[in-house]
């Protein structure tokens, strides 16, 4: 018996007498009701612990305060390769004018062309310095095999 409490024995470390001190995830406690970590943040609309993401309305996984695309996604340009034409616009193809299967609605090579001049790389007719370079910006580079070109 002492006269400073009515524990008989020790507080632990959360003030339980003989208690099993700090065990929860937050120490003394769980993580409380809507909070998703022992400093009190919440989860924002993208799923992140303590993010500050009020909004996303399209649910395209973008915070609608740096989305360049919301609401219509008829309205959204997303274009990775900023060439000015929107990604979906794109008609992939052959953009060499001389070569046999040149498609003249491509917007992007996709490097099919067929040349009867094979050394002739950039398809300008000519097999020159320009096409070295075009071949050498590739040196050093793993190729992959292409299923269906």
């Amino acid at each position: 018996c002492d006269d400073v409490d009515d524990c008989v024995g020790a507080l632990d470390a959360c003030g339980v007498c003989n208690g099993p001190g700090e065990i929860y995830e937050c120490g003394c406690t769980e993580i409380p009701e809507g909070d998703c970590d022992c400093d009190g943040n919440q989860v924002d609309v993208l799923g992140v612990c303590g993010g500050g993401c009020s909004s996303d309305a399209d649910n395209d996984g973008i915070c609608d305060d740096v989305d360049t695309c919301v609401g219509n996604p008829e309205d959204c340009c997303t274009d990775y390769n900023q060439n000015d034409l929107c990604d979906a616009d794109e008609v992939v193809g052959c953009t060499f004018p001389s070569a046999p299967n040149y498609n003249p609605l491509a917007t992007m090579d996709n490097g099919t062309c067929i040349s009867s001049c094979y050394g002739d790389l950039n398809g300008d007719g000519h097999i020159q310095l320009e096409d070295l370079l075009d071949l050498l910006q590739f040196f050093g580079l793993y190729c992959y095999e292409v299923d269906d070109l």
